[in-house]
């Protein structure tokens, strides 16, 4: 076992207070602080709440961002939901025998995506302004409504995070912390919120208004659950901007105990209660809607329903057959609560994508979904040959039901790829070039026929590639021009000589010898081709000239034809001159 580290050591102080006081406080609890609303008399539910709102209906639907009818469907068909002295609204989520969480897979084990030192210091968005705090160290709170309304008003102590019964946080713990926090970011991740495993302080968890730029809500997970034992979570709807630090709870004991999936689950769903969400559930059959495992892979279900039995669950606005929820999640989360979405990471046209990594014939790429309409775009080049693509999700809890369509340059499409499951892979034969991958969220079908639609499929994914070795043609080496300088003379007789003397250049301005260069001295109708070698002994340069001008010849023009050397190309484009003498190819030589 690792040494513990300040935060298990924290957690061997708080463990052994917290389980002092819990004790006291259960052996001192009056009878008249039950642990149910209608033994402490004061909470409402169903008819007897709509009863006691009477016209009041409007205005604390209004404060909870509901519509009456809204709020009064939900008071009359949900159990689970009740109606606070302060009229608050608050989730009580009881498991009935049907719900109790004993599925497989609850409590499977995995080793934890990063070292454990890290495990109290996860952050899925730093920097982000609002925050999901999951506090596994334990807490006492104190002065909210759910002191006053369940425990007498005296303090609630929740113990930390606890498997063994042992003060320090073991391995397996610590594994167990990581991969909740993991698949809960998973869920959050569209939106620029932080869920973070370290504390971040009081302030930035209560909303105090007057420009109070930070808030958020802390999930206290815990093995305590005394003063509400028949629960596996409990929230306060909208809780999330209160000016107060009024956590939501996760009872693990309920969960599993302790399942990964199951805590995950009831978090995200506790903390969407805090976002005013409301139950997805069916009408005129519960409140809970379980999803269906009968219409396809991967089987589905709502967040704000109960997903701890399928493989897949998202965020929903209501599709599915019978719905009692119309409610627009995303939508809410988004507007609600202080936050919105985060930015678009890549862009959203072929014009705009971002290239994938290379490394050899490897590639690869990450990014985000973080809106049903988003679409995220990528490119890479590939030579002749076979490609080979595999786009995944979050590896421990994916969202995104991944879909992917290849394009070639001219934008064509020229496959789509969404097998069953939410990864996508393919390969295919391609010609040389420049290509495209266009990555989408998908569904599989009518939700109204059990299936699921693309509305919730958001969140991370990665791209692994191969794409085939360019062909590699060589290339000569190029040569040009650097210098073109010219020189006139009179002879005895009256004529005149006139001579260009020429300067080869190798790539970087090199002098180059060996190249042999042929050009025209043009005067009146007349033209004259001559040619030279370049000598290396003469810093690559050399002569060529015409003589016996008739003195009525006033100028002569001379133009460089070609330059031609083994193993090189004349690029006439890099020709230079540097005294300006010239333009490189041509020059004008007049008469002394």
């Amino acid at each position: 076992m690792r040494q513990p580290f300040l935060a298990q050591g924290r957690r061997v102080f708080i463990f052994v207070v917290c389980t002092l006081l819990a004790s006291l406080q259960l052996a001192h609890r009056s009878a008249a602080q039950g642990n149910r609303p209608e033994q402490a008399g004061w909470g409402h539910r169903g008819q007897a709440a709509l009863n006691r709102l009477g016209g009041r209906l409007p205005e604390v639907a209004a404060r909870h961002k509901m519509t009456p009818a809204q709020l009064a469907r939900s008071l009359r068909d949900d159990a689970n939901l009740w109606l606070d002295p302060s009229d608050r609204l608050v989730y009580l989520d009881d498991f009935v025998a049907q719900e109790a969480p004993r599925a497989s897979g609850g409590g499977s084990t995995a080793a934890a995506p990063l070292p454990y030192e890290q495990t109290f210091f996860l952050h899925s968005l730093p920097g982000a302004t609002k925050t999901i705090y999951l506090d596994f160290d334990g807490h006492t709170t104190s002065g909210t409504a759910w002191n006053a309304n369940f425990n007498g008003g005296a303090d609630i102590v929740s113990t930390p995070f606890d498997m063994d019964g042992k003060p320090a946080f073991s391995n397996a713990e610590l594994d167990r912390i990581q991969l909740i926090w993991q698949r809960v970011a998973e869920e959050y991740a569209p939106f620029a919120v932080d869920v973070t495993t370290q504390d971040p302080g009081v302030e930035a968890l209560r909303n105090l208004g007057d420009g109070d730029p930070a808030w958020g809500i802390r999930v206290i997970i815990s093995p305590t659950n005394y003063f509400y034992s028949s629960a596996g979570g409990v929230a306060y709807i909208g809780s999330f901007t209160w000016n107060n630090d009024t956590p939501t709870f996760a009872f693990t004991t309920q969960l599993g105990p302790n399942g990964e999936k199951y805590i995950a689950d009831a978090v995200t769903h506790e903390v969407g209660h805090t976002l005013g969400l409301s139950h997805d559930g069916v009408n005129g059959v519960t409140a809970y809607y379980q999803g269906d495992a009968d219409t396809g892979t991967p089987s589905w279900a709502p967040i704000m329903g109960i997903g701890y039995y399928q493989t897949l669950v998202q965020w929903s606005k209501g599709e599915y057959a019978n719905a009692n929820n119309l409610q627009d999640d995303l939508a809410i989360i988004a507007t609600n609560n202080g936050f919105t979405y985060r930015n678009d990471d890549h862009s959203n046209a072929l014009s705009g994508a971002t290239p994938l990594t290379v490394n050899g014939t490897s590639v690869s790429g990450k990014g985000l979904i973080e809106r049903t309409t988003d679409l995220d775009y990528f490119s890479f080049q590939t030579g002749a040959g076979t490609v080979s693509f595999n786009v995944t999700g979050n590896p421990r809890d994916a969202n995104l039901d991944v879909q992917v369509t290849l394009y070639d340059a001219n934008g064509t499409a020229i496959l789509v790829n969404n097998p069953a499951g939410l990864s996508a892979s393919f390969s295919t034969t391609l010609t040389a070039g420049t290509y495209y991958l266009a990555l989408d969220g998908a569904g599989t079908g009518d939700p109204a026929q059990g299936y699921y639609s693309d509305y919730g499929s958001l969140g991370e994914f990665t791209i692994s590639g191969t794409v085939a070795a360019a062909t590699t043609v060589s290339q000569p080496s190029v040569m040009h021009l650097g210098n073109l300088n010219h020189a006139n003379s009179l002879a005895k007789n009256g004529s005149w000589n006139a001579t260009v003397t020429v300067t080869a250049h190798a790539t970087g301005d090199s002098m180059l010898g060996g190249a042999a260069i042929s050009g025209t001295f043009s005067y009146g109708a007349m033209k004259k081709t001559v040619s030279c070698v370049t000598s290396a002994r003469q810093q690559g340069t050399c002569t060529m000239s015409v003589s016996g001008l008739s003195s009525a010849t006033a100028s002569v023009t001379f133009a460089v034809n070609n330059m031609t050397l083994s193993g090189y190309g004349y690029a006439a484009e890099l020709n230079h001159d540097p005294d300006g003498s010239s333009n490189g190819v041509s020059v004008a030589i007049a008469k002394p």
